[in-house]
């Protein structure tokens, strides 16, 4: 509800206790200096004239103003025409001042104070960058326009884990505008070069490194342009926690050198690792393992082949599944022939497998999964990974996502949701061979890449930053308990204040400065990484032009730009101008002596 109302209704309690007073003093007062009649009705009708007066001072009555387009200067508009795409042209801080006859034009502090000011505009034509943070949650925002210039020349966007565990990989993805031919590098925090890679025709790129030691840590992006100048360096920061406790099962239905291997790499990676292995009449080897609700549930990952699968029991597939749904992550290694139950329950799973003419005989990228090696790098520099042996089957999951290929493109694992846990088809015979020719460093990048794609997701417990923070903007942190505070790099402390209306648990944060800031919640601490302001103009340009379009994009409200006039708050100073003359003539009539006997 409005205040106008209430303003309503205490204004109208004060006229009747104001005419109860004046009653009351003609009815008690004796004979002689009783108030006349009239006294007594002009203090009536003054009461309730100059009542009425006040609430037109607060609540003018509507005016209709010509409806029109507000056009909107932003940052990188100060050269455009604007004169002709509406009737108001008003700047905001970012934008320049415009040369010459655009000198003129007004600067408004911020979107909401130009709509205030311009109340019958109907469209907003926004010109330049975008809107920024400030901007976008404008009251009565109403149909929008967006003309943006073309975008700079760097880095224009950057997707990389905010944490990751220490001794784990984790990709940085982006892209790149106008700089074709180029290439770019990936720094460690002790200035080694981690990864290299070509630029895309469409400028995507996609680097790998390596965590070390916990902490917060900043790689470094160099790009290249095609003669190897560099064009631009980005910041990537990223937070570097201990490694979280992973628990996995492996059930084999024959001895194989796959669990052998798969125990050593999970003692060197500290994965708690539970095997079983069937030596056939009932009878296997390996620990002693609980399968029920309970056992399933402390487990982040089952790698199991074709004849593991087969061999289990009807009410522990039903089980499996149970678990698969609530969060658990299953790996089939189709290693042999499939016989009807193998398939079925692979079906169940999500997973179709049909013969397909492929070769049996495969061969990895020495690199990262799905991502081919860089064309500038050398053929010397790639070393030869061995010949592996895979099924001739093709994986059909139309809802799936290649988890492993081969050197040329050809799915040999896919992975799909299911649930709150994943499943994934795994045609690989005998990773293992990896180790035996001296790669045990890529057998260990893909079990734990397929750890950490299918095995169970960690709950998100911490606050997170919604998006990448910069000096002198607004940030929002989110999922936040009900006391938090902000360390800056300098020691100053801000405390953060939730909005309690919000679903997300949200707080905006405005940093000063850039460089790690610590956000502080009941004894625990989280570093996260702010910009300075103009860092990477292309990112920000990219980032302020996606979220406007955003704006522009939003339905339209019904009779946006289709009216010729609007209503408008009214004029006040009339109305100021009359209750300020009626309560002069009210308070003189309550001192005078006019009209007492």
């Amino acid at each position: 509800m409005t205040l106008q109302p209430w303003i309503a209704a205490l204004l109208a309690a004060g006229v009747l206790l104001g005419w109860v007073r004046a009653l009351s003093r003609r009815r008690r007062s004796p004979g002689a200096p009783r108030p006349r009649g009239w006294r007594t009705t002009a203090l009536i009708v003054l009461q309730l004239l100059s009542a009425a007066l006040l609430y037109r001072v607060l609540f003018p009555p509507p005016r209709a103003v010509p409806a029109g387009t507000l056009v909107v200067l932003t940052a990188g508009a100060a050269d455009r025409d604007a004169s002709a795409r509406g009737a108001h042209v008003v700047r905001l801080p970012e934008a320049a001042a415009p040369a010459g006859a655009g000198a003129a034009v007004e600067r408004v502090p911020d979107l909401a104070t130009a709509l205030r000011r311009y109340p019958g505009s109907t469209r907003v034509h926004v010109l330049g960058e975008g809107l920024v943070p400030r901007d976008r949650d404008a009251p009565g925002l109403p149909a929008l326009d967006f003309d943006p210039p073309p975008l700079p020349r760097g880095i224009t966007a950057i997707w990389a884990p905010a944490r990751v565990q220490a001794g784990g990989g984790f990709e940085v993805h982006g892209q790149v505008h106008a700089v074709a031919g180029g290439a770019i590098d990936l720094i460690d925090p002790a200035g080694r070069r981690a990864d290299t890679t070509a630029l895309a025709r469409d400028g995507g790129f996609a680097l790998r490194a390596l965590a070390a030691a916990a902490g917060p840590a900043v790689f470094r992006l160099r790009l290249r342009d095609a003669a190897g100048a560099v064009v631009e360096r980005a910041p990537v920061a990223v937070v570097v926690g201990p490694p979280a406790p992973r628990r996995m099962r492996v059930l084999a239905g024959a001895p194989n050198p796959e669990v052998k291997f798969l125990r050593r790499w999970a003692r060197d990676a500290g994965v708690e690792l539970q095997t079983s292995v069937a030596l056939g009449g009932g009878v296997a080897t390996g620990d002693s393992l609980a399968w029920d609700a309970a056992s399933l549930a402390s487990l982040d990952l089952v790698v199991l082949d074709e004849r593991a699968l087969q061999a289990l029991g009807a009410a522990r597939f039903t089980a499996l599944q149970a678990a698969v749904q609530d969060g658990l992550g299953v790996l089939v290694r189709v290693t042999g022939p499939l016989d009807s139950t193998a398939r079925a329950r692979l079906l169940a799973l999500g997973h179709r497998l049909s013969a397909a003419t492929l070769a049996s005989d495969v061969r990895l990228d020495a690199v990262a999964t799905g991502r081919p090696p860089s064309p500038r790098a050398s053929t010397a520099s790639q070393p030869q990974l061995p010949v592996l042996t895979r099924r001739a089957l093709r994986i059909e999951a139309p809802d799936s996502a290649t988890l492993l290929e081969d050197a040329t493109g050809e799915p040999l694992a896919r992975v799909r949701n299911a649930g709150r846990g994943r499943t994934a088809s795994w045609l690989l015979s005998d990773t293992w061979r990896l180790v035996l020719a001296g790669h045990a460093a890529r057998h260990a990048q893909l079990w734990s890449d397929a750890l950490a794609r299918i095995g169970r997701a960690a709950p998100l417990r911490e606050p997170r930053l919604d998006h990448p923070a910069r000096a002198g903007t607004r940030a929002t942190l989110c999922a936040l308990p009900a006391e938090a505070r902000v360390v800056a790099p300098d020691g100053a402390t801000a405390r953060l204040h939730r909005d309690p209306r919000g679903s997300e648990r949200c707080a905006a944060y405005w940093p000063a400065q850039p460089g790690w800031h610590v956000l502080e919640v009941g004894g625990r601490s989280w570093p996260f990484h702010v910009l300075a302001a103009d860092a990477l103009p292309a990112l920000r340009a990219r980032e302020v032009r996606d979220a406007t379009r955003a704006l522009a994009a939003r339905p339209a409200r019904a009779g946006d730009g289709s009216v010729a006039t609007v209503g408008a708050p009214g004029v006040r100073w009339p109305w100021l101008l009359a209750w300020l003359v009626a309560s002069g003539v009210l308070w003189w009539l309550e001192r005078s002596r006019a009209g007492r006997r």
